[in-house]
């Protein structure tokens, strides 16, 4: 027989006129089945260790089924079961409160457990590449980045040579046509204008 059913029903519980019974009072009829759950919780407190409760006073029926107190009684006042009740409830709280806590906590720690293992597959992959010795595999090895890069650097410095080259070329036609503007622009300059012609046409061509 289960508790749950009766503990749900209960309104309230209250001191009984003689200032010691305790009355329950519930949102239904009681039941049958109300009173040997009741019954099984007595039994059940009976028999078991009683757990030690700092100032918890119980109280028995004497001979004229009155209450008092009595150290093997089975009754508690109302206001020490509802403090119990109470700090039980808490306490569950608490608990469940934890539990949800640890599965939020439990939940993030493998998101992140996953994504690490990502992380480390690709930088797996990585190594692989930079530091494998295989220069038939198609990946970038660490001779063959070293090769690559002098490869690239061969290439910038020819690149760089040509252009020095050709900047020396535009100097030096830039240098004849202006000697042939210059000698063309002379005021002392007495030859005819087919030597002008001539000579800027020697300019051009030098510049091409």
């Amino acid at each position: 027989m289960t508790l749950k059913p009766f503990l749900e029903d209960m309104l309230s519980m209250s001191t009984g006129t003689d200032g010691h019974t305790l009355q329950i009072h519930f949102s239904r009829p009681v039941t049958v089945d109300d009173r040997l759950a009741l019954m099984d919780a007595h039994n059940y407190a009976v028999t078991r260790p009683t757990a030690p409760v700092e100032g918890l006073e119980r109280y028995g029926q004497n001979w004229h089924d009155e209450m008092e107190p009595k150290n093997e009684g089975d009754y508690v006042l109302f206001s020490q079961a509802e403090a119990i009740i109470a700090v039980e409830r808490a306490m569950r709280k608490t608990a469940e409160q934890r539990l949800a806590q640890s599965q939020d906590d439990l939940k993030q720690v493998r998101a992140d457990n996953a994504a690490l293992t990502v992380e480390i597959e690709r930088l797996q992959k990585i190594n692989a590449m930079i530091m494998g010795d295989d220069e038939a595999a198609p990946r970038y090895t660490t001779k063959r980045m070293k090769q690559e890069v002098e490869r690239a650097t061969q290439v910038m410095r020819g690149e760089a040579s040509d252009r020095e080259a050709y900047v020396r070329s535009l100097e030096t036609q830039l240098a004849a046509a202006r000697k042939a503007l210059e000698e063309i622009a002379s005021f002392t300059q007495t030859t005819d204008l087919l030597w002008w012609q001539e000579r800027a046409r020697a300019a051009l061509e030098t510049a091409t």
